[in-house]
Parts: C-alpha cells; sequence; structure tokens
C-alpha cells in the first residue's frame, strides 16, 4: 500500500486545482467570446477576419496565461511546496488560457458563418469546450512531468 501513497497524494493535489484552471479558462474564453460577438455586431469583425482575431486574442491568452501561470505555480509552491506541481500547474494555466482564448475567438464566428446566433451560442458552447479543454490539458501535462509510479 505504501508505494501507492505518492500516486495518492499527486492525485489529491492535482484536484485542488482543477476548479482554479477551469475558472481561469472559462473566464479567458468567455472574455474573448464578447469581445468578437460585440465585433460581430458592430461591423468591427467579419467573417474573414478569424485569422486576424485569433491572433489577437492568441497574443491576449498567452500574455494572461503566463502571469496567470507564474501565480499558480507559487500557489502550488506555497500551499503544497511540491516544485513539480508548481510546475505542472503553471504550464496547464499558460496552455489552458491560451487555448480558452483563441476558442473564444473562434466559435463565435463558426457559429455566425452556420447562421446561429453568436451571443447566445457562445457562452455555453465556450464554458463547455473549455472545461473538457482545461482538463485535458492539465493531466496530459500532468502525465508527461510527474512520476505516479
Amino acid at each position: 500500500m505504501e508505494e501507492f501513497s505518492f500516486a495518492l497524494k499527486n492525485v489529491v493535489s492535482l484536484a485542488f486545482f482543477i476548479p482554479l484552471l477551469m475558472g481561469s479558462g472559462g473566464n479567458a474564453g468567455t472574455q474573448a467570446a464578447s469581445v468578437v460577438v460585440r465585433g460581430l455586431a458592430i461591423g468591427e469583425v467579419k467573417l474573414g477576419d478569424i485569422w486576424r482575431v485569433v491572433k489577437k486574442e492568441f497574443l491576449i491568452g498567452i500574455t494572461v496565461g503566463t502571469a496567470l501561470g507564474i501565480l499558480a505555480l507559487l500557489r502550488a509552491l506555497i500551499l503544497q511546496k511540491s516544485s513539480l506541481l508548481g510546475i505542472t500547474v503553471g504550464l496547464s494555466m499558460i496552455a489552458t488560457v491560451t487555448v480558452a482564448t483563441c476558442l473564444g475567438a473562434i466559435l463565435p464566428i463558426i457559429c455566425e458563418k452556420l447562421g446561429f446566433d453568436p451571443a447566445v451560442v457562445s457562452g455555453p458552447l465556450i464554458t463547455t469546450v473549455v472545461d473538457i479543454s482545461s482538463l485535458l490539458i492539465y493531466f496530459g501535462i500532468a502525465i508527461q512531468l510527474m512520476d505516479f509510479g
């Protein structure tokens, strides 16, 4: 039983940061979507602007994600006293917020192109997609960096 204690401790420690990552990703994605939906509504964003908009949101996402990632890393270091967990959480935060802002930029434009009202569809769709993405990113990074054996 003792050989599983390290894995169990890591799983519990990983679970502690799930709400932080999902919440940050959801907020970033929803904010990006709100900006794009507004741009579509007032004519600042056209359907052909998808790559310009995604590039802008990517840069915002990587900047905000890095700042939040550093804070998350510090939080993990202070609360859990684990540099490996801190790096895992920090990298996951950077990736999650960056992916969320890009999804927040893309999904309203796709909804508009498909004939759906992006203001109605974007919020629930982004929240769901970002929640799933954030968990896949987090546990993907954790599996690569942390030893569960």
